[in-house]
């Protein structure tokens, strides 16, 4: 995907009323995305997807990923959401932990998916 794409996936994306972002004073710290799943597992109306969370590394440890992870609960429940899934990489062992130390839980699917050409295993 070229750089324009991505700019432009992201600002609609960031635009998007269910896509907080925490501003600090120094700029943006973090940010979420949620949304109906991208790869349902049947015919689940009442479900939603958690697809991003991201906390710049500076502001790490300050409570931001908890406050963004925990408003995206909040809308997916307003949506009337009775199951959330998210995947990650099933390489990024520090986005696991934090997951788990939240209440979620792995339920050991890992899918290869392709990312900017790249593929990578990211579990559910």
């Amino acid at each position: 995907m070229e750089v324009a794409d991505r700019f432009s996936l992201w600002q609609r994306m960031l635009s998007h009323e269910s896509a907080p972002v925490a501003v600090h004073l120094a700029g943006i710290a973090g940010f979420r995305s949620v949304g109906p799943p991208q790869h349902p597992r049947g015919s689940e109306p009442d479900s939603s997807e958690l697809f991003t969370l991201s906390n710049d590394l500076e502001h790490q440890d300050w409570g931001v990923g908890c406050r963004l992870l925990a408003a995206a609960e909040r809308t997916m429940r307003e949506w009337g959401a009775l199951e959330s899934v998210l995947r990650v990489l099933d390489s990024n062992e520090p986005a696991r932990t934090f997951y788990e130390r939240q209440g979620w839980i792995a339920d050991g699917t890992v899918k290869c998916v392709k990312i900017l050409g790249v593929d990578v295993q990211k579990a559910r």
